[in-house]
């Protein structure tokens, strides 16, 4: 009489069967119901994608693509976990016919042949056309490209538009008229370029001083801070131009007769160097003298001395002994005591 062979499981060779194919694990731990509907789910995930998504053409949906991807992601961790459990679960069991590695090996086979064959010629005309016709992808680029250029034509075309508008706002004094048009060629430039291209930062500093000018001081302080993370991003902070827009900024504060706000923005600045070179940098140094210089302007000399010797120290430490920052901060101190 013909005996079964029996043999048990191993759930990391269910898993991995998974992995290949959603159901595979199933089918190699007998469970053949569980199996098919694995395989089913697969199936029909995969059509919809072809069909939904467009996919490999240049109407691609990308956010469509994505879910569906994910939830393909799913079934197959669902399938690994299943047949990973059910494998431990289960002792030596007698082998059925369809548990063979010949038959694994025949159904990937099947499923990669279906997906490759049927689905992407069957349910897909548009790829099917153009992934077997070099001139049709050419074709799409120079659409593409020739699209591109217009695009950027038409916005090349308004944001010059704006700056002449802009630019006769200002000379006419009718600043927030003309923050009204700088807002909106950031917005195209940031369609052109990107959130965090250095192209912006010079406009947004060229909004905080309209803001300045039109007498809404307490309106600059966003503006300047994402132009400092634009630059720090972008040109680091060894830049001058990072440093500078710093000192500027603060001397918005100085000007509007707010030394409180000007200081305390330099210490932000001071601060956000630290993090990165430490508190002994030459940059460091140059914040001190900033704030001595400060201090002295409203003659609170005790504190600029101070100030000022502070960045003494770490200039000594940090720059050759005649550079011109340690004789500013000689003369400076040499100004304070005939005061």
């Amino acid at each position: 009489m013909n005996q079964q062979k029996s043999k048990k499981r191993n759930p990391l060779v269910a898993s991995l069967l998974c992995l290949v194919v959603p159901g595979l694990g199933q089918l190699y731990n007998g469970q053949l119901h569980k199996a098919l509907i694995f395989f089913g789910l697969k199936l029909i995930i995969l059509i919809s994608f072809v069909r939904v998504v467009n996919v490999f053409t240049i109407d691609i949906d990308f956010d469509r693509a994505l879910r569906f991807i994910l939830v393909y992601v799913a079934l197959a961790l669902t399938s690994m976990v299943d047949a990973f459990l059910q494998a431990r679960r289960i002792q030596e069991i007698a082998l059925k016919i369809y548990q063979r590695w010949y038959v694994y090996f025949a159904v990937y086979i099947i499923s990669f042949c279906f997906i490759n064959f049927y689905i992407l010629n069957k349910f897909s005309p548009p790829l099917k056309q153009e992934m077997f016709d070099p001139t049709s992808w050419v074709r799409n680029l120079e659409s593409s490209i020739a699209e591109t250029e217009r695009f950027h034509s038409e916005l090349e075309d308004e944001l010059e538009i704006l700056e002449k508008s802009a630019n006769a706002k200002e000379s006419q004094g009718k600043y927030l008229d003309a923050i009204s048009d700088y807002k909106k060629i950031i917005e195209l430039d940031e369609k052109m370029y990107g959130k965090n291209a250095t192209i912006i930062a010079p406009l947004l500093q060229i909004i905080a001083g309209l803001y300045y000018d039109a007498g809404k001081f307490d309106m600059i302080d966003p503006f300047y801070n994402r132009a400092f993370e634009i630059q720090k991003s972008a040109r680091g902070l060894d830049d001058p131009r990072t440093m500078g827009l710093i000192r500027k900024w603060s001397d918005y504060g100085w000007m509007a007769g707010k030394p409180d706000e000007a200081y305390s923005r330099l210490q932000w600045g001071m601060k956000e160097y630290e993090k990165v070179f430490g508190p002994t940098h030459e940059h460091i140094g140059t914040f001190l003298y900033w704030m001595a210089e400060l201090r002295e302007f409203y003659e609170d000399s005790a504190k600029a001395e101070s100030l000022y010797q502070q960045a003494l120290e770490i200039y000594k430490k940090t720059l050759e002994p005649k550079d011109k920052k340690i004789t500013d901060v000689y003369e400076s101190l040499s100004r304070l005591k005939k005061k």
